[in-house]
């Protein structure tokens, strides 16, 4: 397994301004809402259905909003990763931290 890249030294998951904020320990500052995080989850369904979007102009994605459940918004996974807990009961997809990064580079 190769070493992530990219470490958070702080994750704060506000759930009034609906928004996952992380300090990197690069001093990077990235601020991802909800809705963006649900939206490109990264778990095998949701990147098929992005794909077959991307592919067949008349498939379109289900929208889904991003509500992290209260009592249980996220998780760290090891040292590498985080996981989300959506409302609407989806919870497969492990956020990597590099990916999390790579993913606000590409939203700037």
């Amino acid at each position: 397994m190769t070493p992530v890249s990219h470490k958070p030294r702080d994750i704060d998951v506000d759930m009034k301004a609906r928004e996952v904020r992380i300090l990197w320990t690069d001093n990077h500052r990235s601020t991802y809402s909800f809705d963006l995080l649900r939206d490109q989850c990264p778990c095998a369904v949701c990147d098929e259905e992005r794909k077959k979007a991307a592919e067949e102009p008349l498939f379109i994605r289900p929208q889904v909003k991003g509500e992290l459940l209260p009592d249980r918004p996220a998780e760290l996974v090891g040292q590498y990763a985080i996981q989300f807990f959506w409302k609407d009961g989806h919870n497969s997809g492990i956020y990597s931290f590099d990916y999390l990064r790579e993913l606000d580079e590409r939203e700037k």
